[in-house]
C-alpha cells in the first residue's frame, strides 16, 4: 500500500461534500499590509495533546518569523467548549492590536464569531478544514483534503483482510469533518472490499472510559468485528483498550502521531493511525500571515499532504513529538 494518497484520485468525492472546500472571501480587505506581526491562536480543547500538536507548529513558526503569537481557548482536555472560549477571545482583543486571529474553523459558534471579527478589521484564518469558499469570513484555511483520511485506510484494512469481516466505525463527534472521513472510507471500503461490511458509526465521545465502553459494546455486538476505523484523535487509545479488554484480535487505524498513539503502533497494539498534519498546517498559516502582512496575495485553499504511521516509518514522528515537547 502506498503510504501517500493521491489527491486527484478523491477530488470527484471531494466536491460533493459540503463544508470543506475552497476559494476566496467574500470578507476580504483590500491589502492587510502593515498590520501587526502578531497571531491570537483560538482553540477550544487548547490542552488535548492533539491540539498542542497545532499549538506547537504554530508557536515554533511564530518564532522563526518575528511574531508575537499566542493561544486561546478553554483548557479542558475533555469538553469542547467554544462558547466558553469566546469569553476568553474577547479578553485577548482588548488588551493589545493584534495583527490577524486563527480561528479552528469546525463549528457553527465560531463561523459565527469569526465573521463578527472579520467585519471589525481582523483577517481570519483556520486549519484542519477549510470552509466551502464564499460561505465564511475566512481570507485562508489550511489542511489535509479531509476524505483521504478516510479512503487510505479503507484500502489498508481491505488490503490486509482481503475481503472478509466487519469494520467498526466511530467518530469522536457528529461533526462536518469527521463525517467526511468516516464517509469517505464507506465509500472506499465498498469499491475495493465489497464483500466487507462496516457497523453503524458509534461516538466515542470524549471521555476516555466512556468511549472505551462504548467500543467493548460494540464488539460485543459483532462476533465479526475484524477491524476498527477511528476518526477521532483518541481512537487508536479507544479501540486498543477495547480489544484487549473483550480478548480480541483487531486491526486498528485511528488518528495523529500523538505520543500515546505512536506507542501503541511500537508495541503492535494498532497497527497505524492517519498522520494528519497537525503541525504543519498551524506553521504553514504563520507563513500565510506573513506574506498578508507584507501586502502578498495568498491563495484561500492550502492542501498538504497525509500519511498512514506505521511501524515502517515511526521514527520520523517520534521526531515531531520531540520537538512538541511531548
Amino acid at each position: 500500500m502506498k503510504k501517500k494518497f493521491i489527491i486527484a484520485t478523491v477530488v470527484a468525492f471531494a466536491l460533493a461534500v459540503p463544508a470543506i472546500f475552497v476559494g476566496t472571501s467574500a470578507y476580504a480587505a483590500t491589502s492587510y499590509k502593515g498590520r501587526p506581526k502578531s497571531i491570537l491562536f483560538v482553540q477550544p480543547m487548547k490542552d488535548h495533546p492533539v491540539h498542542r500538536l497545532m499549538q506547537a507548529g504554530l508557536l515554533a513558526e511564530c518564532k522563526k518569523q518575528g511574531f508575537y503569537c499566542k493561544v486561546v481557548g478553554n483548557a479542558s482536555a475533555s469538553n469542547w467548549d467554544d462558547v466558553g472560549t469566546l469569553p476568553l477571545v474577547d479578553a485577548e482583543l482588548a488588551t493589545r492590536k493584534w495583527g490577524g486571529v486563527a480561528v479552528y474553523p469546525v463549528s457553527p459558534v465560531l463561523f459565527k464569531y469569526a465573521e463578527k471579527l472579520a467585519k471589525k478589521g481582523y483577517p481570519i484564518m483556520g486549519w484542519h478544514a477549510i470552509p466551502k469558499e464564499g460561505t465564511t469570513s475566512y481570507v485562508a484555511s489550511v489542511a489535509q483534503l479531509v476524505p483521504n483520511a478516510g479512503s487510505g485506510p479503507a484500502d489498508a484494512i481491505c488490503k490486509i483482510h482481503k475481503n472478509v469481516g466487519t469494520v467498526a466505525i466511530t467518530e469522536g463527534s457528529l461533526n462536518d469533518e469527521e463525517n467526511t472521513k468516516a464517509a469517505a472510507f464507506k465509500a472506499q471500503l465498498t469499491k475495493s472490499c465489497p464483500a466487507m461490511k462496516t457497523t453503524e458509526i458509534g461516538i466515542e465521545g470524549f471521555d476516555p472510559t466512556k468511549a472505551v465502553a462504548i467500543a467493548v459494546g460494540i464488539l460485543s455486538a459483532d462476533k465479526d468485528i475484524v477491524a476498527a476505523y477511528s476518526t477521532t484523535g483518541n481512537g487508536a487509545q479507544t479501540w486498543s483498550q477495547a480489544a484487549a479488554q473483550a480478548n480480541r484480535k483487531v486491526t486498528i487505524i485511528g488518528m495523529d502521531y500523538i505520543r500515546q498513539n505512536l506507542d501503541l503502533i511500537r508495541d503492535g497494539k494498532v497497527y497505524g493511525v492517519v498522520a494528519q498534519p497537525l503541525y504543519e498546517e498551524t506553521a504553514m498559516m504563520v507563513k500565510l500571515f506573513a506574506k498578508l502582512f507584507k501586502g502578498e496575495k495568498i491563495k484561500y485553499s492550502n492542501i498538504l499532504p497525509s500519511t498512514i504511521v506505521t511501524k515502517e516509518n515511526l521514527t520520523a514522528y517520534y521526531k515531531i513529538v520531540d520537538a512538541a515537547g511531548q
